[in-house]
């Protein structure tokens, strides 16, 4: 796996690598507790001393190629949100993001999702991809489904860090072609 991450630009967005100055972006979007309580590692309150660890730690990892993590960047906003890739073991990947309460209901997580998703379709070696979403997050799983994930009829509790709690989320999968996604689905 390559663990740099490349800049790639959208319409409105830019995706690209953490830098330090997302820091106050960073623990006031992903901070907001309805927006920590839809994730399963973002704390509530998120203390702006929190985001620069997590972004210094995330660019230390990098190299490791286990997270491949992007900003969610609007010109003239900054940060906005986050998405990514995550490595979950025996080569299965997880697709996750987030986007700032301000900025939901315009598009920018199906526009992000959209770039990730054909960069790492041209990019990585990995055929399948797995996703999830709490069950009182049904807008999460509308912008998974516009981007090819279906669900796997699996469900299973998550612990939500901001939540303090373990919560039902379903899991869905999305795969480079339809039978391999079918065997997938049906190993989970």
């Amino acid at each position: 796996m390559r663990s740099k991450i490349p800049n790639i630009e959208t319409e409105r967005i830019a995706l690209r690598a953490y830098s330090p100055d997302d820091a106050a972006n960073l623990s006031r979007f992903a901070g907001d507790f309805d927006v920590a309580k839809m994730t399963s590692a973002v704390p509530h309150p998120y203390p702006r001393l929190s985001a620069e660890g997590y972004i210094m730690l995330t660019e230390a990892r990098r190299p490791l190629g286990k997270d491949m993590p992007f900003a969610i960047d609007l010109p003239g906003q900054g940060l906005i949100g986050a998405a990514g890739f995550h490595a979950r073991g025996e080569g299965r990947w997880e697709f996750g993001y987030w986007i700032g309460k301000p900025f939901w209901g315009k598009g920018f997580a199906t526009e992000a999702a959209r770039a990730l998703l054909a960069w790492w379709d041209e990019s990585m070696k990995v055929s399948c991809l797995s996703a999830g979403r709490f069950i009182d997050n049904p807008a999460s799983g509308r912008v998974l489904e516009k981007v090819g994930f279906k669900l796997t009829g699996e469900m299973r509790e998550l612990y939500s860090l901001a939540r303090l709690a373990r919560i039902p989320s379903l899991d869905y999968v999305r795969c480079a072609n339809a039978k391999t996604q079918d065997v997938w689905a049906a190993a989970e």
